[in-house]
């Protein structure tokens, strides 16, 4: 037995053998036959997806609908008890998927988990992908504390459902202010309590996965509140995050730059883009539109901005 498979479970190494004698005799471009694909997604429904593509070399998107296809059939669960989950170190997850609901559907998200002692499948209603990894410190210590989680996660949903009713009415920053201090008030007040009664009632080691999710979350409640009592203010940050994400990968492509002009014309560029994004509008469009009408803009140059360069080409020449 080979190093390569000899950490491959028995019924495993006949299909990676099978797959190796296949590949020998085959172009790369050749697709796989289906015999093989259904014998591997038989394998990722025992052995978990994320651990047979690894070891069979395949690719995980493929395997993953093989695997579901694997299934239709006879459909087979394996349910994690919460109790065996919550065992410290060894049940962490070895692989996490976050899944994002269809378009126009309800918000929600599935987190399917990975690990030594199983495999789970969580769909949070009412909270979708954004907010979920937002939370990520709950996130990450789900296979522990799923039902905790499952709470505080969907409380939470609750609230963004608020702030979703809000934006599709139209409201001004002062009556979303009144709507959530109505609506979302009560809900946040009993997470609170629920937050503060998991270490009064020791129902949770404050050095646990959970306890550390817990004391970051109350740490930072007077600012996750902020909305409860600041006209306009929004629910998260994560539009400065996103900012800050696009400024870093800035930095680390001008690390390519040859001159110092060079890396400043690649600034102003990226401030265009970022601009044209926070308006709305295509950069490649609006770059477009900037070199066609090169003479204008020379002449104008307010009026061809991001934010009203559209308004500029509609009007008669």
């Amino acid at each position: 037995m080979t190093n390569e498979i000899s950490d491959i479970p028995p019924n495993m190494r006949k299909v990676y053998r099978r797959l190796r004698r296949w590949r020998s005799s085959h172009a790369r471009r050749v697709p796989l036959p289906d015999s093989l694909w259904a014998a591997a997604g038989e394998l990722a429904r025992e052995h978990g997806i994320n651990r047979t593509a690894k070891a069979l070399r395949l690719e995980y998107g493929k395997l993953k609908e093989h695997a579901g296809a694997a299934g239709s059939a006879k459909k087979v669960t394996r349910k994690v008890p919460a109790a065996v989950l919550r065992h410290a170190g060894s049940t962490a997850p070895t692989f996490m998927e976050l899944i994002t609901p269809r378009p126009g559907s309800v918000a929600s998200a599935v987190v399917e988990l990975e690990g030594p002692r199983g495999r789970m499948k969580i769909e949070f209603k009412g909270v979708g992908p954004a907010e979920l990894v937002a939370r990520s410190r709950f996130v990450e210590v789900v296979a522990n504390f799923p039902e905790e989680c499952r709470h505080v996660l969907q409380t939470l949903g609750e609230v963004y459902g608020y702030d979703a009713q809000a934006r599709e009415q139209g409201m001004s920053p002062e009556a979303r202010l009144h709507f959530h201090q109505e609506q979302s008030g009560p809900v946040m007040a009993e997470l609170q309590v629920w937050l503060r009664a998991q270490f009064a009632e020791k129902k949770v080691e404050p050095n646990s996965g959970l306890g550390e999710a817990i004391t970051y979350l109350l740490k930072h409640w007077e600012p996750l509140t902020l909305f409860l009592r600041k006209a306009g203010a929004p629910l998260d940050n994560n539009i400065c995050e996103r900012a800050l994400k696009r400024a870093i990968l800035h930095r680390k492509n001008s690390l390519f730059y040859k001159t110092r002009r060079g890396a400043q014309v690649g600034d102003l560029y990226r401030s265009l883009i970022h601009t044209c994004e926070l308006n709305h509008a295509n950069p490649f469009d609006y770059l477009t539109e900037l070199q066609k009408h090169a003479e204008e803009l020379a002449k104008h140059p307010a009026a061809w901005m991001p934010w009203n360069y559209r308004q500029t080409l509609q009007q008669p020449r």
